[in-house]
C-alpha cells in the first residue's frame, strides 16, 4: 500500500510541475473593443493552446453570467441567447441545442480561462450579428435607437444615437427605410395623418434591424435621402400639376375585376352556388356592355376564366394601364342569412363593424398568395383617404353606381360604404368594389342563380358608370 501511495504522490507532484512548466504568460493580448471602452485582455499559453480570462472576456462585452462553482457550470446571457459552458469539458450549450469547442475551458485558482480560438464560436451565437471578430481583437458594435423624427413641408429627418447604416425603397407614394442594427419604439413613432408630409408611419423591429414605411402626401414625390452622423434626411419635391381629377375623361381603359377564382371559390350559398362563378359571369357581362357603348375605351379584364388571380397580380395588372378605372365585382355574405342587398364600396379605412367584416372577408383572399409577415404588414399600407388624390373620384363613381340599385331595389339598398379592400388600395385610379347580392340568403342566391338577375346588375352598374363619365365630360367641357 506504501509503494501505491508513494507513486501517486510522486506522479501528482509530476504532473503540477508539468502544469507548471507549460502554463506560461504570453506577450500578447487579445483586444475587446465596445463603443468608446477598450480592454486588453492578457492572453495565457496552455500546452501550444491559448486562453483569456474569461470574466474580464464577459464583462468586456457587457452580458449577463451566473457561474455555478460547485457544478462548474458558467452561464453566459444576452437578449439574443445563452450559452452555458462546463468547465473542463469541450461540450457547450446554447439555443437548445449541444456544440463541441476544440479546447476545453479550465479552472486556475480564481480564474477560469477560456480558449480563444473558441471566442467567436461562442460569443457569435450571443453577441449582435454584426459584431468582427478577428484573431486578436473583437469589436462589439451596439444597436442603435432611433430618438426622433420630424418632418418639414418638404423634408423627413429620423435622428439617432449614432451614424446610421441603412438602405432604403422608393415607391410613388411611399418610402421603406431598412435602418441596420437599430431599434424603434414602434408605438411612440407611429403615426398618422401628419398636417405635413407624413400620412402613415409605420415602425417595426425585427431582430438587428428596423423597418420605417413612410407613406407621404400625394402632391409630394420623393427626390433624394442622405445621412450624418446622426440622422437621415429624406427631400420631397412637389408634384407637377395635373389635371388627373378633372380630366378624367381622358379615360383610355376599364379594368373589370371578376372577384375570386379558381382555387378561391369566395363565398359559397345555401345550394352550393361559388361566388367566383357569379362574379366572372357579370364581369362579361358588363364588358359586352362597355364594349357596345364606348367604342373608344379598352376594357381589360383580371381574369376572364376560373382560374386564381392573387389580389396583387390584380392591382399590378391594372396599374399597367394609364388614365383607366378599376371595376371590382363580388357577391356579398353574412352569418345572418336574411341579409340582402347592393353595396358599393371605395378604399378607406371601414368605418362600421360590418364594413369591417366584409373587408375582412374579401382580404382574406390573401391567404392563398402572400406569406405570414405581408399579411401582418397590410394593416400599414393603408392609403389615407383624406389625402387620395382618386377618392373623390372613386367616391362620385361609387356614388352613381348605388343610385342606380336604390332607383331599382330601395328597399334592399344597403347604402354607400368605405373599407380598405386590399384589391383597391394598391390601384393608382379611380377604383370601386361592387357587393351585388346575399349568397348567404337563400332567396338572392336563387336570384344570382338567374341570367336575367345578372344581366340586370351588370346593366345597373353600366348605367352608374356611365352617368358618372357623362359628368366628367359635361366638366371638362365647360
Amino acid at each position: 500500500m506504501k509503494g501505491i501511495r508513494s507513486e501517486k504522490i510522486k506522479y501528482a507532484l509530476s504532473f503540477f510541475i508539468l502544469f507548471v512548466f507549460i502554463f506560461a504568460f504570453s506577450d500578447e493580448y487579445f483586444i475587446i473593443e465596445n463603443n468608446n471602452r477598450t480592454d486588453s485582455l492578457l492572453v495565457y499559453s496552455i500546452d501550444n493552446a491559448e486562453y483569456v480570462d474569461l470574466n474580464i472576456l464577459t464583462s468586456a462585452v457587457l452580458v449577463t453570467t451566473n457561474f455555478k462553482k460547485t457544478q462548474e457550470e458558467f452561464r453566459i446571457e444576452t437578449e439574443r441567447s445563452y450559452v452555458i459552458l462546463l468547465i473542463n469539458s469541450p461540450f457547450y450549450k446554447s439555443g437548445g441545442n449541444m456544440f463541441k469547442m476544440a479546447h476545453s475551458p479550465v479552472y486556475y485558482k480564481d480564474i477560469i480561462l477560456f480558449p480563444l480560438n473558441s471566442i467567436k464560436s461562442v460569443f457569435e451565437k450571443i453577441l449582435p450579428e454584426n459584431t468582427i471578430f478577428d484573431s486578436n481583437k473583437l469589436t462589439v458594435k451596439s444597436a442603435l435607437k432611433v430618438l426622433g423624427i420630424n418632418e418639414t413641408d418638404n423634408s423627413i429627418k429620423i435622428l439617432l444615437n449614432g451614424r446610421p447604416e441603412f438602405t432604403h425603397e422608393a415607391g410613388d407614394r411611399d418610402i421603406i427605410i431598412f435602418l441596420k442594427n437599430t431599434s424603434i419604439d414602434e408605438n411612440k413613432f407611429r403615426m398618422k395623418n401628419s398636417k405635413k408630409l407624413i400620412r402613415i408611419l409605420e415602425p417595426s423591429n425585427d431582430k438587428n434591424e428596423s423597418t420605417v414605411i413612410i407613406t407621404y402626401a400625394p402632391e409630394y414625390q420623393f427626390s433624394t435621402i442622405a445621412s450624418s452622423a446622426d440622422s437621415i434626411v429624406i427631400l420631397f419635391l412637389k408634384r407637377p400639376k395635373t389635371d388627373t381629377l378633372n380630366n378624367i375623361f381622358s379615360l383610355k381603359t376599364i379594368i373589370i375585376d371578376a372577384g375570386h377564382g379558381g382555387k378561391d371559390p369566395g363565398a359559397i350559398g345555401p345550394s352550393g352556388v361559388q361566388e367566383k362563378t357569379m362574379n366572372l359571369d357579370m364581369a362579361q357581362r358588363l364588358k359586352k356592355l362597355i364594349n357596345a357603348g364606348y367604342k373608344n375605351i379598352d376594357v381589360i379584364m383580371t381574369r376572364d376564366k376560373d382560374k386564381f388571380v392573387s389580389l396583387s397580380e390584380r392591382t399590378q395588372l391594372a396599374n399597367k394601364y394609364p388614365n383607366a378605372i378599376f371595376l371590382s365585382i363580388h357577391c356579398n355574405a353574412s352569418k345572418n342569412k336574411s341579409s340582402k342587398g347592393f353595396e358599393t364600396y371605395f378604399l378607406s379605412n371601414a368605418k362600421t363593424d360590418w364594413e369591417r367584416a366584409v373587408e375582412a372577408r374579401e382580404n382574406s383572399s390573401l391567404t392563398f398568395d402572400l406569406p405570414d409577415d405581408e399579411r401582418k404588414g397590410l394593416d400599414f399600407i393603408l392609403w389615407d383617404l383624406a389625402q387620395n388624390e382618386f377618392l373623390s373620384a372613386s367616391s362620385r363613381l361609387a356614388e352613381f353606381i348605388q343610385t342606380e340599385y336604390e332607383v331599382k331595389y330601395k328597399a334592399e339598398n344597403r347604402g354607400l360604404k368605405q373599407a380598405g379592400f386590399y384589391v383597391l388600395k394598391g390601384n393608382y385610379m379611380p377604383a370601386v368594389l361592387i357587393e351585388t347580392a346575399f349568397l348567404s340568403n337563400k332567396d338572392e342566391e336563387k336570384k344570382l342563380k338567374s341570367k336575367d338577375f345578372r344581366q340586370e346588375i351588370a346593366q345597373l352598374i353600366y348605367n352608374g358608370l356611365s352617368k358618372y363619365l357623362k359628368e366628367y365630360e359635361k366638366k371638362n367641357s365647360k
